[in-house]
């Protein structure tokens, strides 16, 4: 999106812009027109994507969208769905969202939404996070959801690494949040823990793990609108059998170019991931936006990720799954301190 504005609206926009006295931004002026970027340390330019900015050095950071081309976005909808501001800020329900000291919510370049931890202290500046502190995340955490959520646990057994052999999956062909609540039987699709199926949140609370991501979405999309509803009923149910899960969403990725099929097809798809990341935000819940990082330009599952011209992945997608995710434990972690004292 660019900035068109007749010259008597420059005049207005002048007085609602940010303050860009600190080395970054950047005012690009032509007739009728002003567009307004910035540049990083590093000399890149912040495009395609939220960066936090603390302009005024205060510890305090705002969240800005930076569009394809770099430029600022200003008093609109990002791509996935969050609203700016006249000041190109990061607005919920009418209120500036911020990080830093008192912060709530943490977001990234990524599209991504990091909860905070509960039992962590929070701290105003980033730290370096290590490898073997992402290990131990994900050795505390269980990934859950369908076919595609299958081909990853697939993906892990046939590693090496132990990192990707830590990480608990719960995961069946067909599973979805409205076969959550399907009773269990011998025609039920329940992921099977220590050889029975059962209410996946009856088997979360057994694993004993932290950290909960849901991956939901691809089989369910078609059926009706209730999946929202149905998440967060789920998420509740999770919430009853273990008081301390922290919960994060996982997007639904795309299908291939053209394959969608009736309601499932990727605007449904875009407008889907919108409304949970919104409900995410809401909840206190971590989103972790897989879609993006696996489309091609025209927001379909890139053919190098696609493993039967449809919805399922490639191991190569699944490396991107690995990096995603190492990324978003990255941001969650970098901004503590440790956990509290006993």
């Amino acid at each position: 999106m660019k900035l068109v504005l007749t010259a008597a609206a420059v005049l207005v926009l002048a007085a609602s812009q940010p303050v860009f006295a600190a080395a970054g931004w950047q005012e690009t002026k032509e007739p009728g027109k002003v567009t307004v970027s910035y540049e990083m340390e590093d000399g890149t330019q912040a495009k395609n994507g939220w960066y936090w900015l603390d302009d005024d050095g205060d510890g305090v950071s705002e969240c800005y969208y930076f569009e394809e081309n770099g430029a600022l976005l200003i008093s609109g909808t990002a791509g996935d769905g969050a609203q700016t501001d006249e000041k190109g800020r990061w607005v919920l329900d009418g209120k500036v969202q911020t990080r830093g000291e008192a912060a709530g919510a943490v977001t990234d370049g990524t599209g991504n939404h990091t909860a905070r931890l509960d039992g962590f202290q929070y701290s105003a500046s980033s730290r370096e996070v290590s490898e073997a502190e992402i290990d131990a995340f994900y050795a505390d955490s269980v990934l859950v959801g369908d076919s595609v959520m299958l081909g990853f646990r697939n993906y892990t057994m046939r590693s090496s690494d132990p990192f990707l052999k830590s990480i608990g999956i719960l995961c069946a062909g067909s599973f979805s949040v409205h076969e959550a609540f399907a009773p269990v039987s011998s025609s039920s699709v329940h992921p099977v823990y220590q050889g029975a199926q059962r209410p996946v949140w009856e088997s979360i609370a057994l694993m004993g793990r932290k950290h909960v991501f849901l991956f939901f979405g691809l089989n369910d999309i078609a059926l009706d609108d209730s999946t929202p509803q149905l998440y967060q009923k789920l998420v509740a149910k999770i919430k009853e059998a273990s008081p301390e899960a922290q919960i994060n969403i996982i997007s639904m990725t795309y299908t291939a170019a053209g394959a969608g099929k009736k309601r499932l097809n990727n605007d449904n798809i875009r407008r889907f991931n919108a409304d949970m990341k919104n409900i995410a935000i809401q909840n206190g819940w971590g989103y972790v936006d897989l879609a993006t990082p696996l489309a091609d330009g025209s927001g379909n599952l890139a053919p190098a990720y696609c493993s039967d011209h449809y919805v399922h992945q490639t191991s190569a997608a699944y490396q991107v799954w690995v990096q995603v995710l190492r990324q978003y434990a990255r941001d969650i972690l970098q901004n503590t301190s440790g956990p509290l004292p006993d």
